[in-house]
């Protein structure tokens, strides 16, 4: 009896201990005399893009889309222009990507900004409508981003009959 006695005093003692901090760890807060404040945000420059609705909606034109790293060839003939994009990206708000391209005796290469318009001559104008950047890191296989051009043909050039479908 003696001892289920002293068990139940060293457990009772143990619990004194516990509840009264022995052992235990503890946070307290404390309220802080003064506000903490962060640093303001910045808000990014960003330049309004208005594109005319007929190009936007590409009326007198083809709507055509390329990935980056990859060839579009726009022309009906084997050895017409063929066209590719490169740093499809968002930076301050804006959208842009670079087309390049052209064929043996003539090319371009541009960096547009959405809304943006480049015209090669003998082909035709590629207007920027959208883009859809990668989120795959710079080099990696498989990657690239999108965008998205509305092509109005000149009146003598032989369009890629499968980009019409």
């Amino acid at each position: 009896m003696a001892r289920s006695r002293y068990r139940v005093a060293l457990a009772g003692g143990c619990l004194f201990l516990a509840l009264s901090g022995c052992g235990l760890q503890t946070t307290e807060v404390h309220p802080t005399s003064s506000p903490t404040t962060s640093p303001a945000p910045t808000t990014p420059t960003t330049t309004p893009v208005t594109i005319p609705a007929d190009k936007l909606n590409c009326d007198n034109g083809t709507i055509i889309t390329i990935q980056e790293t990859t060839n579009l060839r726009l022309s009906a003939e084997a050895d017409g222009p063929s066209y590719t994009v490169t740093h499809v990206k968002a930076e301050n708000g804006n959208r842009y990507a670079t087309l390049l391209g052209g064929d043996k005796t003539s090319g371009i290469h541009e960096e547009l900004q959405l809304g943006d318009s480049v015209t090669h001559d003998g082909v035709g104008t590629f207007t920027l409508i959208d883009t859809s950047p990668s989120n795959r890191p710079s080099g990696a296989d498989g990657g690239g981003g999108f965008a998205t051009f509305c092509f109005e043909p000149e009146d003598d050039f032989n369009i890629n009959p499968d980009l019409l479908n």
